[in-house]
């Protein structure tokens, strides 16, 4: 978790998942299993119920995740629609690694969950 200050006084946090590729973005035949997906549901559902607030003392949080391939991102945003019933979530931001090496984090193009790019 990371957070940043712009002009003194609004404050965006961020928790970071840096995502390699070994575990699948949805399991379908073992759905106990760790997935990605898991993870966005998880993240999903701390922030419908609010609990960051109780137990973080923050506002808001965006999950920021780097992954593999720009393939790998479309396939996040897919799982995210399905989890959030089409909507998509704005908490929810990614990029390939590569984009990443290439760019200043705070300049990068971020996608976010409703599949937009931040920038725009």
């Amino acid at each position: 978790m990371f957070g940043l200050r712009f002009n003194d006084q609004e404050e965006s946090y961020f928790m970071l998942e840096t995502d390699r590729g070994e575990m699948p973005v949805e399991r379908y035949n073992s759905p106990q299993r760790t997935y990605f997906a898991k993870k966005l549901l998880t993240y999903y559902e701390a922030s419908r119920q609010q609990s960051y607030v109780h137990n973080l003392g923050i506002e808001n949080f965006r999950v920021a995740t780097v992954t593999t391939t720009p393939e790998r991102v479309e396939q996040m945003l897919e799982a995210l629609k399905i989890i959030t019933e089409g909507t998509g979530s704005s908490m929810f931001i990614f990029t390939p690694e590569a984009a990443l090496a290439a760019s200043n984090p705070l300049d990068l193009e971020w996608m976010s969950g409703k599949a937009i790019r931040l920038t725009d």
